[in-house]
Formats: C-alpha cells, structure tokens, sequence
C-alpha cells in the first residue's frame, strides 16, 4: 500500500539526513504502530519485528532528552 505525505521544507531536509538504512518509510511505520497500540501489543509487536526494535534503537538515540 503506498501513501502521499506532504512535508513542509524543514521535515524534508531531515528526512535526507538519516542515515542509509534508516527510510523515513521505516521510522513512519514503526511510529505509527506505537502511537496507535497499547503497551501489551506494542511489546508484542516490538518482539517479533527487527525493523522495529532498530528503529526503536535509532530514535532513542537521536531523540534521548529532546522531548523533557
């Protein structure tokens, strides 16, 4: 399934600073199942997809502190 995302000049420079591997496709899939699950399945979810546990590592690390 394929979507159209519209971003303002700021988010599109920071969508083409992640790294290689790390696709804002792949950041917005994993955000989305964690804003939209509870903790349960989200851990559930976290278990059995390594997508997601990388993205969850990447954006720890990027975003630590950012957000206190």
């Amino acid at each position: 399934m394929n979507a159209t995302i519209t971003l303002d000049k700021t988010s599109y420079k920071a969508m083409g600073a992640f790294p290689r591997k790390m696709s804002f496709s792949r950041v917005a899939r994993v955000l989305l199942v964690a804003a939209t699950t509870d903790d349960k399945d989200w851990k559930k979810f976290l278990k059995g997809n390594d997508e997601a546990k990388e993205v969850q590592s990447f954006l720890r690390e990027r975003l630590l502190g950012k957000f206190d």
